[in-house]
């Protein structure tokens, strides 16, 4: 179980949350909603890419778990993990623009590595390499950099005594 600080909660998604997390990918694509593409087009565009995220999330990972996490009961933000034998695998953190850098994100990684570190679990991510402001925290919270192909970085956090290579 993952632990937040009040006002910030969290709980499993739900059926229900399918509209939230669409308004909440659409919020995140800065490129698409910017793109010369008429109104009808773009939301069509829009809608096609989040449900081809969605759908590649869960061919990867298919025990992957959705998370919503609110602030004074309002959601800003999605959490997508899947565990693996002995690894716990960061698939997604999305916060909603009117709630990023108010610490949510760090928040968030403080919870996951308490639950990692409660567990004697590894947890890995990748992270676009342009994205400053995750890597920042990534990093604050122990992640090292495992493999970089110059867009794409695999990072590792292991629990103290941890030795095995991933």
């Amino acid at each position: 179980m993952l632990f937040l600080p009040k006002p910030l909660s969290i709980r499993h998604a739900v059926i229900e949350d399918s509209d939230f997390f669409l308004m909440l990918y659409r919020d995140s694509r800065d490129d698409l909603l910017a793109a010369p593409i008429a109104g009808a087009v773009k939301e069509h565009l829009i809608q096609m890419q989040f449900l081809a995220h969605r759908r590649g999330i869960e061919q990867q990972y298919p025990n992957a778990i959705y998370f919503v996490v609110s602030n004074n009961a309002q959601p800003i933000a999605r959490l997508v993990i899947s565990i693996e034998e002995n690894e716990l695998r960061l698939i997604d953190v999305l916060v909603h623009s009117s709630a990023r850098l108010q610490g949510t994100g760090s928040l968030l990684i403080a919870a996951l590595k308490n639950y990692v570190d409660q567990n004697l679990l590894s947890m890995s991510l990748s992270v676009i390499r342009t994205n400053s402001v995750a890597l920042h925290i990534y990093r604050k919270y122990g992640f090292v950099d495992i493999e970089d192909d110059g867009f794409v970085m695999q990072m590792c956090y292991r629990t103290v005594g941890q030795t095995a290579s991933m």
